[in-house]
């Protein structure tokens, strides 16, 4: 292990790379005011310097598989951050602070220890997207739907069994992942996410999707395999956009006809059904070019 001291010369460095030197520490001893970009990745750090807040420019911190048991606060003091990334760390909460940071756009926390979203994040106005995937969280906080921004957002492989209405005001989203969960049902209002494109709910407990989930009109991605699913609502048949529907690994004994008028779809998979009866419209699809897996 060794510290990094960072003694070079006052510079004009748009990026100061610090990744995979097995770093305990990091100090700064110089300026650097045009640094733009600090990657820590990699190292065994568990804490910053307020030292760090000689870089007032800075608009991307990544401290990436470290030993950080908290955000530092010093961190929450840098208003230019436009993106942060403390993935794999030791994290058990996020702090009040971080509503400081009013710039933020990307807020990437996977892989911690997080049990619960602090409320505050709805604070972050201009956050774009958002990844909490391989936590311990259970549930979201109604503040969420705050979010106007908000374009991709990671819940997998956390403990929710459900997710909350509100998160379905989240009018710009464009991405949701939420597999390797316990999910039993996705919120009724589905439908209210117009600019949704690709939704991830593999490896849950999906009995059913709710209807409302066909008037998610820009939808190209629905992966729903391996969950309990028995049967489909009609209203999947006005996915117009919908390019691969992947329905492996669950329950399903018959499919809507309403499928075969997904003049868009590229891919079907229905492998691991094994009580399904096949419709002879799906040659009508693989007809289209569609690649049907059974």
């Amino acid at each position: 292990m060794k510290d990094c001291i960072a003694s070079l010369p006052n510079l004009n460095l748009d990026v100061l790379d610090c990744s995979n030197q097995h770093l305990k520490k990091f100090i700064m001893d110089k300026i650097y005011s045009g640094c733009q970009v600090l990657y820590l990745d990699n190292n065994t750090l568990k804490d910053l310097p307020d030292t760090l807040k000689r870089l007032n420019g800075l608009k991307k911190l990544s401290a990436y598989r470290n030993q950080f048991q908290a955000i530092p606060k010093v961190v929450c003091e840098l208003a230019t951050l436009q993106a942060i990334n403390f993935s794999a760390n030791q994290l058990a909460d996020i702090p009040d602070a971080i509503a400081n940071l009013q710039a933020l756009e990307i807020l990437d926390l996977n892989h911690n220890r997080i049990r619960a979203i602090n409320p505050i994040v709805a604070e972050l106005k201009l956050l774009k997207m958002c990844y909490f995937a391989g936590n311990q969280l259970e549930y979201l906080p109604d503040t969420l739907s705050r979010l106007s921004n908000l374009l991709y957002l990671n819940l997998s492989d956390n403990k929710f069994e459900a997710l909350p209405d509100s998160l379905c005001y989240l009018g710009h989203l464009q991405e949701l992942r939420a597999y390797n969960n316990k999910l039993i049902t996705l919120p009724e209002n589905m439908g209210n996410l117009k600019n949704l494109k690709e939704l991830h709910v593999m490896h849950n407990q999906l009995g059913v999707l709710p209807v409302s989930i066909g008037a998610c009109k820009a939808l190209r991605v629905l992966d729903c395999r391996d969950n309990q699913l028995s049967e489909l609502p009609d209203s999947l048949g006005r996915l117009q956009t919908l390019r691969v529907l992947d329905l492996r690994a669950n329950n399903l004994r018959q499919l809507p006809e309403s499928l075969k008028a997904l003049t868009q779809l590229e891919r079907l998979d229905l492998r691991l059904n094994k009580y399904l009866q096949l419709p002879d419209w799906l040659d009508e699809l693989a007809a289209r070019g569609c690649l049907v897996y059974y």
